[in-house]
């Protein structure tokens, strides 16, 4: 399956164009000084929206993305399946996630207008998960395109987080960044552009997600192994917020790509540039490989990981197809 995208806006905490967004690992933006409600200093990118709750927010995150496609008028919606990424809402029972789709749906209805349409509420594995039904659809002969929307933000929990110690420590380096974003991007299959060779996800909870991540790597390497495949990885998206535990998860079952990496590969932790942009986290990844390869910035096979708070593992592997190869 070849992804080509259409259209897409990203509106971040870190306030910058899209171009500077898809290339802050190159030229990294500054992250300001954010006073909480309790009058504590710390390094939030977050946006200069007022909110009382944290669905108030999400539904302003949300409305300059969309309307500023609403009002393009390139994307017939009756036509087009939106698949929501969200945080994960439905661990527990389904109470939050109905709450937050009826909040969708009374603000965007006309996002709702494809029977496709549907909800993914898996935190940061989302857009990952997503994939495999994202090209069956582009697969069958019914569907062009589809429409991806993400959004998150810890706006709401920054207090929380602060009295936790999760927050960056400016003098020992370790912590995350508080942030917030939302992501709309359409995507159709073509002959050429980014080729998603391996998609597969496992779900277990915190004191098994490194077993679950080792049965990942080692699918992804048995993949990258077969006769007449590139084996070698030379991109790895990796989870790294600053939090340890962001980077142990993985770093324990890395040795199960032991044959695709080596001193070539480039770990990628973006999100200790954008700080941490909870379920909006895999497709903002997206977003910035496809931008690498379009631009040949990056090229060859590129991993990326995805794992959730709570619950859920996905891995990915891409590659790119020139439109002059085809």
């Amino acid at each position: 399956m070849n992804l080509t995208l259409k259209e897409f806006d990203l509106n971040l905490g870190l306030n910058a164009d899209n171009d500077a967004l898809l290339a802050v690992d190159l030229i990294p933006i500054d992250i300001p000084v954010f006073t909480s409600q309790r009058g504590k200093k710390v390094l939030a990118a977050f946006s200069d929206i007022t909110s009382a709750h944290k669905l108030e927010r999400i539904i302003a995150l949300l409305r300059p993305v969309i309307e500023k496609q609403y009002n393009a008028n390139t994307i017939d919606f009756t036509a087009t399946p939106v698949f929501w990424l969200l945080p994960e809402l439905a661990i527990e029972d389904n109470k939050h996630l109905i709450e937050w789709a009826n909040a969708l749906k009374n603000n965007f209805p006309w996002l709702f207008s494809h029977p496709k349409s549907q909800f993914f509420p898996y935190g940061r594995s989302a857009f990952s998960m997503a994939i495999p039904p994202l090209t069956a659809l582009l697969d069958s002969a019914q569907i062009n395109q589809v429409c991806i929307i993400a959004v998150d933000t810890l706006f709401h929990e920054i207090d929380d987080l602060l009295s936790q110690g999760i927050c960056l420590d400016t003098k020992t380096g370790n912590g995350l960044i508080p942030s917030e974003g939302a992501i709309m991007a359409c995507f159709q299959s073509e002959m050429h552009g980014l080729q998603v060779l391996f998609s597969q996800s496992e779900r277990a909870i915190e004191q098994q997600q490194t077993q679950a991540i080792a049965q990942l790597f080692n699918q992804a390497s048995r993949f990258l192994n077969k006769p007449y495949t590139d084996g070698k990885i030379l991109q790895f998206y990796a989870p790294g917020n600053g939090e340890d535990k962001s980077l142990n998860t993985w770093l324990r079952a890395y040795n199960q790509l032991a044959d695709n990496v080596d001193n070539q590969t480039q770990i990628k932790l973006l999100p200790q540039l954008t700080g941490e942009l909870g379920c909006v986290t895999g497709l903002y990844h997206l977003l910035h490989i496809y931008h690498g390869y379009s631009n040949g910035i990056i090229k060859g096979n590129t991993l990326q990981l995805d794992v959730s708070n709570r619950l859920y593992q996905a891995v990915n592997v891409y590659s790119w197809l020139a439109k002059e190869k085809v």
